[in-house]
């Protein structure tokens, strides 16, 4: 049941292919005629460039791609970015990207977004340095704080997020979107560069405050003096020449996962697609859940719940791991020995945290493994090295980069005791 889990997950992820994705948008949408610009920003910007470059052929007016992925795209201009810190090839790639919007010649702009975005591409604001960015950034993953609180932070931090980007762009552009956040909200989607903004500096002030963060006095300085209405705000409407168009979604995925599900034998339900909370709490709920499923209380077994979203880890520890890892960890650690139930969770990105792993995938020969094993499921959460722990138990979910992002997919598959 572990390894059918692990399909439908699989399944779930193949749905969400970004090129796959940009191809069926333009079939339907085709752009008109005139000499088009392609730039792409985020995990999924080669690919999502690579079916554009394809489309177009000889209306290819250049552009750029902005990626943490290995690969080239011959004419367009690659360039290899950080992620999920900035760095200077952050700075970088941001600069190529404004000189080349500055000359351009074309009649269009397709604009490719994905989740990342907001690290790959970056101009701290004046005052600001690539140290002291990092440092915010830094403290804001660590403390636990959802990506909408994060993002908030960083647009008030930088001249090109909550919409500064498109202040740079005066031909009609079209922008194709791949949602990484909970109800894909453009304006949080790769920090919104081409979008508007509707959060203040006085709201960023309020998410350092609330998550505890310690961001350089620099850094702090400028929210505090923005909130004071001492510097511009962000974007706070639309440019009518700049239309979004959302492409890729979290429900794609589970809607993907259902039909692999039903094919698999299973009663497929969707629970949601805004999972968020402090993931190892999470998984020791849904874990409840699938018990509770499995004496009758959600109708006939064989049963599939499916689940998307994106979970938060508080960091503790220096170890390796992720959240859909700890997800997983504390799914087992609430499933026990308990046959029937096997439950896998994976970021769509194939990368989870601080790990080379997508995610891990458990059930009760998981945890006769690891008992066999002597392995302290708790001191490895406790160090944030859910990696290590699933390493030796088994059960880790390895695919290397996908070249999506959409979220994370979890499966919890259900039957009878002893089935």
């Amino acid at each position: 049941m572990r390894e059918v889990a692990e399909e439908i997950w699989h399944q779930a992820i193949e749905a969400v292919e970004p090129g796959r994705l940009v191809r069926a948008h333009l079939a339907n949408n085709p752009i008109p005629d005139g000499r088009v610009a392609v730039f792409a920003v985020g995990k999924a910007a080669l690919p999502m460039a690579r079916a554009a470059v394809a489309e177009l052929g000889d209306r290819l007016a250049g552009g750029v791609v902005v990626t943490n992925q290995k690969g080239q795209l011959p004419p367009l201009k690659v360039c290899h970015s950080a992620h999920p810190i900035p760095d200077a090839r952050s700075l970088a790639a941001a600069d190529t990207m404004l000189e080349q919007l500055a000359r351009l010649e074309c009649d269009r702009v397709l604009f490719l977004l994905s989740g990342g975005a907001s690290a790959l591409l970056e101009r701290p604001a004046s005052g600001i340095t690539l140290e002291q960015m990092q440092q915010s950034v830094q403290a804001l993953l660590a403390c636990g704080a959802p990506i909408e609180a994060i993002n908030c932070v960083r647009k008030h931090l930088s001249q090109i997020k909550g919409g500064r980007l498109a202040q740079a762009i005066a031909t009609p552009t079209d922008v194709l979107v791949m949602s990484d956040v909970i109800g894909d909200d453009l304006e949080a989607i790769g920090s919104a560069p081409l979008y508007f903004d509707r959060s203040s500096f006085q709201d960023a002030v309020a998410v350092i405050q609330r998550y505890g963060a310690h961001l350089p006095e620099a850094a702090l300085n400028h929210l505090q003096k923005g909130a004071r209405g001492e510097l511009e705000e962000t974007p706070k409407a639309p440019l009518e020449h700049i239309r979004h168009h959302l492409i890729g979604t979290n429900q794609i995925a589970l809607k993907a996962a259902t039909q692999a599900a039903q094919n698999a034998g299973f009663r497929p339900l969707i629970l949601t697609d805004r999972l968020e909370a402090e993931a190892v709490e999470a998984g020791r709920v849904l874990a409840s859940i699938a018990k509770g499923a499995q004496s009758g209380l959600m109708g006939a077994v064989p049963l599939a719940l499916i689940v998307g979203g994106e979970c938060t880890v508080t960091l503790k520890g220096e170890g390796r791991g992720g959240r859909n890892q700890e997800m997983a960890l504390g799914a087992l650690m609430a499933l026990g020995d308990q046959e029937g139930i096997a439950l896998a969770f994976g970021g769509s990105d194939g990368i989870d945290g601080r790990s080379h792993a997508a995610g891990a995938a458990v059930d009760s020969a998981i945890f006769q493994a690891a008992q066999n094993k002597g392995l302290d499921a708790a001191r490895f959460l406790k160090e944030n090295n859910t990696t290590a722990f699933f390493e030796a138990s088994g059960g880790l979910i390895v695919t290397g980069p996908s070249g999506t992002n959409v979220m994370d997919v979890g499966i919890i598959l259900i039957k009878e005791e002893g089935a």
